[in-house]
């Protein structure tokens, strides 16, 4: 009776025992499968995270190599120290996580980074060689003559033209790290599970998972983050939505708005300046290429050059709207003031040819004129005859002083330039200026901010703040305002001169520094022209903005390394 009771236990604890490792067997191969799958997922995720970055940060580079490519041309015309887009590139090349930045055609390399490895042709690489075919771009899984690299592969055009091909690859050695670290994880989790034989725990190192594809994805962003935010154009992007996820540094100083303020904002709430590019893109998912747009910052007016790109997810969704704007502000003053350079020398080249043709015979005239006067005396109409006489000799010697004065504006005398304390300096203009306003029933103001000593002329800049006081007095009408300022803004000296008048209208503002322009009925069309000319010869700056109220503003900036 006790044999089959013993059997019949050693059974039970037989198939209990089968029971247990099938179960776990079972358990181990469902945790295997659900693991394989987590963790290509886990992959696939961490490889759509660097595509995304990739082309976030292709994207901001061609469009910032455009700009630097179109800036290292324009700024041969002005004493500022040019980069140009090989500068641009290593500047980048100095942040962690990118192997190397190339741009090739299909004959070879263009420009380059340091430390450059081993890389294919175009024309002996498919996926390049389809890259330029379709004028698209691109990503993969490189093995160099180094190292495995993720490579992010765009057709580059300046001025509708192609180029060649943007290749930026990104290092993988944080991507081999974490998919190390998850391997592992789960090789010890599945033995954990396999002795213990807790279902529950695969659920902990999923979300263990869950947090380091996060924090990498942290990472990932962080870095490629830092390089946006140290670009020098302005970058905004928004998500699919609108709302506002990224604006840089210099987006922040280009709209003078905190960061803080715009970010996790829609833009369709936001009254800013250029988001309605970004509305646009997101409404037609075209997008804009070095569209040319004014704005009006604060009272001060840019000119920027904005684009647009989208980056689209695996299903071919808008994903986020990148812009990208590049302040020309400088660029087209240069490119104004080397125009307006170009025509005075042209006619300082025809003055000084004719003025002599022109003047002799107009001292002739006023001589005959003078001659007949003393000389001669009419039958009849004396009072006449000398008055006509007289007139001729007062036009004369009329037009002998605008020719003077377009020969001396042609060619100007040479700065006398010495240290001038600017608080004593605007005080006494003040002084000599508030009596004329005065007698006009004008309210003069005078706000300095800026002290310290400039190295000036202070006869010809006391001319050229003197002529433009007398402007806005001749445009204010009786109980309006003129305030004349001064402060020290970004390595320069400025001084402003504001008004309430009538205004310079849009279509006026770009032509009232060219000689002989005037609106007045009784103006030369000298005035502005000389100060333009004396400021230029100060190395400074002059620009002329509409008052947010009302009027004008002329702003003069000067350098401090002048001082």
């Amino acid at each position: 009776m006790k044999t089959p009771v013993k059997k019949e236990t050693n059974l039970r604890s037989t198939l209990s025992a089968q029971t247990v490792l099938i179960v776990s067997f079972i358990l181990l191969i469902l945790y295997t499968g659900f693991a394989g799958f987590e963790y290509h997922r886990s992959k696939d995720d961490l490889i759509s995270m660097m595509e995304e970055e990739g082309y976030l940060l292709l994207d901001a580079l061609m469009i910032s190599s455009e700009r630097s490519i179109l800036e290292y041309k324009e700024m041969a015309f002005s004493d500022l120290k040019n980069t140009g887009p090989g500068a641009l590139i290593k500047r980048i090349m100095q942040r962690r996580g990118i192997a190397y930045i190339v741009l090739q055609d299909d004959y070879g390399v263009l420009m380059a980074s340091e430390n450059l490895p081993d890389l294919d042709q175009i024309l002996e690489d498919p996926f390049l060689l389809q890259i330029s075919i379709e004028k698209t771009k691109g990503s993969r899984l490189l093995e160099t003559d180094t190292d495995k690299v993720f490579e992010i592969a765009g057709a580059f055009f300046f001025q509708d033209e192609y180029i060649g091909i943007f290749r930026i690859g990104l290092e993988m050695d944080q991507y081999q790290r974490i998919l190390q670290t998850t391997r592992v994880r789960f090789i010890l989790t599945a033995i954990i599970f396999l002795f213990v034989g807790l279902i529950g725990f695969s659920f902990t190192v999923v979300k263990q998972n869950t947090r380091l594809l996060s924090e990498s994805y942290q990472r990932v962003k962080t870095y490629t983050g830092e390089i946006l935010q140290n670009l020098k154009d302005a970058v905004i992007a928004a998500d699919h939505t609108g709302i506002i996820t990224v604006f840089n540094v210099a987006a922040a100083e280009l709209m003078e708005i905190p960061a803080d303020k715009i970010i996790g904002k829609s833009i369709f709430n936001l009254k800013i300046p250029c988001l309605e590019p970004i509305i646009e893109t997101l409404q037609t998912e075209n997008t804009i290429f070095n569209h040319r747009k004014s704005i009006t910052v604060k009272g001060k007016r840019k000119i920027l050059s904005i684009g647009t790109s989208i980056v689209r997810n695996h299903s071919g969704s808008i994903e986020t709207v990148i812009l990208i704007a590049t302040d020309l502000t400088l660029q087209n003053h240069l490119e104004e003031q080397l125009q307006r350079q170009e025509k005075l020398t042209a006619m300082g080249e025809l003055a000084s040819g004719v003025a002599h043709e022109i003047r002799n015979p107009i001292n002739a005239i006023g001589m005959i004129a003078q001659r007949l006067s003393k000389e001669f005396q009419p039958r009849e109409d004396d009072t006449e005859y000398h008055e006509l006489t007289s007139s001729i000799v007062h036009e004369t010697k009329r037009i002998d002083q605008s020719i003077r004065q377009f020969l001396s504006f042609t060619r100007p005398a040479v700065l006398q330039k010495q240290p001038t304390d600017m608080t004593i300096f605007l005080n006494k203009l003040g002084q000599f200026f508030r009596s004329s306003s005065k007698a006009k029933g004008v309210h003069f103001s005078l706000q300095i901010k800026g002290a310290g000593y400039l190295a000036i002329d202070p006869a010809q800049l006391q001319q050229a703040l003197l002529n433009l006081l007398q402007n806005s007095l001749d445009a204010t009408p009786k109980d309006g305002q003129i305030l004349l300022s001064s402060q020290i803004t970004e390595n320069q000296y400025e001084i402003c001169v504001s008004d309430t008048g009538q205004g310079i209208p849009d279509q006026n503002r770009n032509k009232i520094f060219d000689i002989y322009f005037t609106t007045k009925r009784d103006g030369t069309g000298m005035g502005l022209p000389i100060v333009h000319q004396i400021i230029q010869q100060h190395n400074g700056k002059i620009l002329v903005e509409p008052n947010e109220e009302q009027g004008t503003i002329f702003r003069i900036l000067l350098p401090l390394e002048e001082a």
